[in-house]
């Protein structure tokens, strides 16, 4: 498979809120996935928002969940291999359909020769394509806002974006 030719104009985020807001505390634990470095590329987030509905649940059934999204941003689109030390360049990578608008991501990704070779897929099979399907086109699909709007400048441009 090509890489994509688009580029994204700036970095897209799935979920409504920023990763840091899913994260609950008890005292002497942490959990959710805020607390994963794994999630830390916005592209891993975006696939990890788009295999779990983290607004219901901040943890996913499988502990290695977060690994699991890793590798598969990993995986090279050319279907070489994995590329575990992130010496290629993102867009050679399934890494950068992630950073796409995310019901674009999945149609390039299930028209994709390797979406069967994935660690997603081979982990979670089909039930995790249709997952991903669906919830594609509940993600919000232009640029994120800005976590912390600072003037009131900032709020009627976010505003006008939106109507």
């Amino acid at each position: 498979m090509n890489p994509p030719t688009t580029r994204p104009k700036a970095l897209i985020r799935y979920s409504p809120r920023p990763i840091s807001a899913y994260v609950k505390s008890n005292g002497t634990q942490t959990w959710g996935p805020a607390t994963s470095p794994f999630l830390k590329p916005q592209a891993a987030w975006n696939l990890a928002y788009l295999s779990h509905d983290f607004e219901v649940s901040l943890l996913h059934y499988d502990p290695h969940f977060t690994v699991n999204v890793r590798r598969t941003i990993q995986q090279k689109l050319d279907g070489s291999g994995t590329d575990i030390a992130d010496s290629e360049a993102p867009i050679k990578r399934v890494e950068h359909l992630f950073l796409l608008p995310a019901p674009r991501a999945v149609h390039l990704l299930m028209q994709s020769p390797i979406v069967y070779e994935l660690p997603m897929y081979q982990l979670y099979g089909d039930e995790w394509i249709r997952t991903i399907h669906k919830r594609s086109f509940l993600c919000q699909a232009d640029e994120s806002p800005p976590d912390n709007v600072v003037d009131l400048s900032e709020a009627r441009a976010l505003i006008e974006r939106v109507k």
